[in-house]
C-alpha cells in the first residue's frame, strides 16, 4: 500500500492498484526485403574476408617455413570447397614439402 500525507494530522491511505492482465508478448515484425538483402550481403562479406585472412595467414605460414600452421588454415577452407585453398595444399604436396601419413584425421604433417 501507498501512503501518502495531505496534512501532518491527516493520513490518506490508497488501496493498491488492481492486478491488470499481462500483456501478451510481443510479435516481432517481419523484416522488410531489403533489410533481409542487406543482412545476407553483410553475412556473405564477413565470410570473404575471414577466407581471405585465412588464405593470407597460410602465405605468410609457408613462406616462414610453418607448413603445420599453414596446413591448419587452409583444409578446413579446401573441405569445404575452396579452390584456391585446395591448388596451394596440392602444391605444396607436389613439391614434396609434406608426406602422408595415415591418420584418424586425413592428412597430417610429418
Amino acid at each position: 500500500m501507498k501512503q501518502f500525507f495531505c496534512r501532518p494530522e491527516t493520513l490518506v491511505l490508497l488501496a493498491a492498484p488492481l492486478p491488470t492482465r499481462p500483456l501478451p508478448p510481443r510479435r516481432r515484425q517481419p523484416a522488410h526485403p531489403l533489410q533481409l538483402q542487406r543482412n545476407r550481403q553483410r553475412r556473405q562479406a564477413r565470410r570473404k574476408a575471414l577466407r581471405i585472412r585465412f588464405l593470407y595467414d597460410a602465405s605468410i605460414a609457408v613462406s616462414k617455413g610453418e607448413f603445420d600452421k599453414a596446413f591448419k588454415l587452409l583444409r578446413p577452407l579446401a573441405a569445404k570447397g575452396n579452390t584456391t585453398a585446395q591448388m596451394r595444399i596440392g602444391a605444396l604436396l607436389r613439391d614434396r614439402r609434406w608426406r602422408e601419413r595415415k591418420s584418424s584425421h586425413g592428412l597430417w604433417l610429418v
